[in-house]
């Protein structure tokens, strides 16, 4: 079977007056409208007018709002039997307005053409057997993609522009969507429903859609998610073989980029990757701030991409710090006035439960609510990857006690089954190979004595250890004495003997009990003092990020 022209490559519903992508102002345009009354030409720049079945709305320029000549037209329009609702705006905002009720008039005209090629698309969505539609709007161009039987494939025969992606979304949410909040809001997270009557002949019983803004949100970054529930006695007559074919799937593209961590050993990259390749489970990265666990985590991420390109990826991030291609990055936002513009932890991640994810980024958890959804989301067969401010990874247990005694006590927490994967993390500065000095050039103020016998317990041969050079004219580091920053982590796959420690609070216990288990990484501390034994790291620099304590003293305790 020939795929219909509505398929094919270049979209047919490109409305003409469509609005530039980087429409994004705070108000929402009603889904539905009428005929607006008219606007003088005197006003014509300074208003807009919006009818949506029996209500009007009026939008002004805040710097006309008070003039004579606004008051004397709004007297006219009441005159005349209208009754609208005025709302102030800035002049920016309400160009901005302006541009997406022209896109809202355009997709009007356009909409049962568009309306055809949805539902002619969702029917051979059926006929694949797709259980899930994903439409993610980026900055210049739209994805589109099913889920069949369990993973993600790329649509390339509806490669979409970002104008066509805005066209799409709308006409879902506009001509099919039903039990749905009655405008149309660019910056809000919205349900809708569509029902089986607006859905004849595709072989689909009824659509939940969640829609939302995510990342570019600046340029119109836009996403809606279908979840498709068949007709059980839907017979297709479309083989599945030809749909396949027709919509031309493929699995999604697998980001490029080595997989490394500058500082992190081959082993710690291979014991990380097992981590990373489990079905489900959290990671938690326990580190102080500014020491690279986004940096760590977007590799992470990466690589899953790489490994598992059809696993869905959605991140909660305050603010997104690097861009991630493969996954739908959504903003964390709690500055907005209105209720339902503003976006915290808590709430992503409840909106996350319905955009059918597979790993998810909850970014820093910061409260009991939080930790409850993270572990909930984990225990419903989800990847999470999240982050806590907490200085020793051993102790991740007493810091989520903290948000909440009861709800969240070692017993709780401690579960080898939810929390798969522990990682602890700081940065270090490398020193220039050009100025660095050998330490026995150094003062002692600079390297005290006690940081000398305390390198002496762990066999360091100080011959070897230097500090920072301070050669103001060196080309090579400009002066600074270092050239980069590389981590020193330790990396913990979790079982139930080492959560059985923690859950006790017997926090020594469980460093020894893990420092003798076969292919456990090394402590940090072990990790920043083979870089010092090389001349790479200055012994101060190291023991302001791990503190290095004579050997005997640590006794598991501080390693």
């Amino acid at each position: 079977m020939k795929l219909p022209s509505q398929l094919l490559p270049r979209s047919r519903f490109t409305p003409a007056t469509a609005a530039s992508s980087s429409d994004n102002g705070k108000h929402a345009l009603p889904a539905s409208r009428a005929s607006s009354p008219d606007v003088p030409d005197h006003l014509v720049d300074h208003v807009v007018c919006v009818q949506a079945e029996d209500a009007l709305t009026v939008y002004v320029d805040v710097r006309k709002r008070s003039t004579s000549v606004f008051d004397t037209w709004l007297h006219h329009l009441r005159h005349a039997g209208h009754d609208p609702e005025l709302v102030s705006v800035p002049a920016d905002e309400l160009q901005a307005l302006r541009r997406q009720h022209r896109r809202v008039e355009a997709l009007a005209a356009d909409t049962p053409e568009i309306h055809r090629d949805i539902l002619l698309f969702l029917t051979y969505a059926r006929a694949v057997n797709a259980s899930d539609m994903h439409v993610t709007r980026r900055a210049e161009h739209t994805d589109m993609e099913l889920r069949i039987d369990g993973k993600i494939f790329r649509v390339n025969a509806r490669m979409m522009t970002a104008l066509e992606g805005d066209s799409y979304i709308l006409a879902i949410y506009n001509a099919l969507a039903s039990n749905k909040p009655a405008q149309f809001g660019q910056r809000q997270f919205q349900n809708a429903q569509i029902d089986g009557d607006k859905l004849a002949q595709t072989g689909i019983e009824m659509a939940r859609i969640i829609r939302g803004p995510c990342e570019p949100v600046s340029k119109g970054g836009n996403f809606l998610v279908a979840r498709l529930q068949h007709q059980g006695d839907f017979q297709s007559e479309i083989a599945a073989q030809e749909a396949w074919r027709a919509l031309d799937l493929m699995s999604p593209k697998r980001p490029d980029g080595d997989w490394t961590i500058d500082g992190y050993a081959p082993e710690q990259m291979a014991l990380l990757e097992k981590i990373a390749r489990r079905d489900h489970g959290i990671v938690i990265t326990c580190a102080p701030t500014g020491a690279g666990k986004t940096r760590t985590i977007q590799a992470v991420m990466r690589r899953q991409a790489q490994l598992f390109p059809w696993k869905k990826q959605i991140t909660m991030e305050d603010p997104p710090e690097f861009k991630m291609p493969w996954a739908v990055q959504l903003v964390v936002d709690e500055t907005p006035e209105k209720e339902e513009e503003r976006h915290t932890h808590l709430k992503l991640l409840k909106h996350t439960m319905r955009m059918d994810p597979d790993i998810l980024l909850t970014g820093e958890v910061r409260d009991a609510a939080e930790t409850q959804a993270m572990r909930g989301a984990a225990e419903t067969g989800h990847f999470v990857l999240s982050t806590l401010h907490e200085g020793d990874l051993y102790r991740f247990a007493v810091r989520l006690e903290g948000f909440d005694f009861d709800r969240l006590s070692p017993r709780v927490t401690c579960d080898a089954g939810s929390v798969i994967g522990l990682i602890g993390q700081r940065l270090v500065s490398i020193l220039c190979d050009d100025c660095k000095q050998p330490l026995e050039t150094a003062s002692e103020e600079a390297v005290p004595m006690y940081l000398r016998d305390a390198l002496r317990s762990w066999d360091v041969d100080l011959e070897k250890v230097c500090v920072q050079g301070n050669d103001p004219s060196c080309p090579t580091c400009l002066g600074k004495g270092t050239v980069k920053r590389v981590a020193i982590a330790e990396v913990v796959e979790t079982n139930e003997t080492l959560m059985s420690f923690l859950k006790r609070g017997e926090i020594a216990e469980a460093k020894r009990y893990q420092r003798a288990r076969k292919g456990a990484d090394k402590s940090m501390l072990e990790h920043a003092l083979d870089l010092v034994a090389t001349g790479a790291v200055a012994p101060d620099e190291a023991h302001s990020a791990v503190t290095i304590v004579d050997k005997i003293e640590a006794n598991g305790d501080h390693l």
